[in-house]
């Protein structure tokens, strides 16, 4: 089924440099507390470089915890939204897929069939993932980490090799 979302999209894959990025877009599991706030600390982290950065998280619960608040930017979405094929459907979702994001961070870890829907339906020109030989036509680059990451090793790896990937017209100076 993710096959047909990917063919479904209409979009102009690339490369962009973090440098280059103006507009990133993270998709990432929010059930846990302890990634809801790693991801809220490594926003805004990213926004404090200039960056427009929007969040999506999943919470693979029926509806959000009292203690859980959505704030701008840092948009959660539940089981509650979901149809029979696990796709999402609700407003949230809708408006973070109408963004044309420079860049898709996916923090999919789990391959959440949920999030999975989302990368696919993600028109940004440059997306990244975790590798799994099942997605090699959803992600533009992906990571292979040597053992089951947690976020916040998934997090380095994404630093990490953001700043390898430099612009052409640097290479040949």
């Amino acid at each position: 089924m993710l096959g047909k979302e990917i063919r479904r999209v209409n979009r102009v894959p690339g490369v962009v440099t973090f440098e280059k990025a103006k507009t990133i877009g993270i998709i990432y599991d929010a059930t846990s507390d302890q990634d809801f706030e790693l991801m809220k600390n490594y926003v805004r982290d990213i926004r404090a470089t200039g960056k427009d950065v929007v969040s999506l998280g999943y919470m693979n619960q029926k509806e959000l915890p009292n203690m859980r608040f959505m704030k701008l930017g840092l948009d959660l979405f539940t089981r509650k939204s979901l149809d029979w094929k696990m796709k999402p459907h609700n407003q949230v979702v809708s408006s973070f897929l109408q963004r044309d994001f420079d860049m898709l961070i996916c923090f999919n870890l789990e391959h959440s069939v949920p999030l999975s829907y989302v990368a696919a339906q993600s028109k940004a020109i440059f997306k990244i993932g975790k590798y799994d030989s099942r997605f090699s036509g959803l992600f533009d680059f992906m990571i292979k980490p040597q053992s089951t990451p947690t976020l916040k090793q998934m997090m380095e790896q994404v630093n990490h090799y953001l700043t390898l990937i430099r612009n052409e017209s640097k290479q040949t100076s």
